[in-house]
């Protein structure tokens, strides 16, 4: 978004609000390649009743 014109960002910001939810298949590559990496671990019992599934792109 840095490179993106301050008249523009709203559009982009509208563009990218559906980027993770409309690719599951892309969902489920970052979340076994971070599983994988170690640097998310698989939820436990109890935690898996309110699981969400959330990524934040650095």
């Amino acid at each position: 978004m840095s490179s993106v014109p301050a008249h523009l960002k709203k559009i982009k910001a509208y563009e990218l609000q559906s980027l993770f939810y409309s690719d599951g298949w892309f969902l489920l590559h970052c979340i076994r390649r971070l599983l994988d990496t170690g640097k998310l671990h698989e939820p436990t019992k109890g935690q898996r009743k309110a699981l969400s599934t959330i990524i934040f792109p650095k």
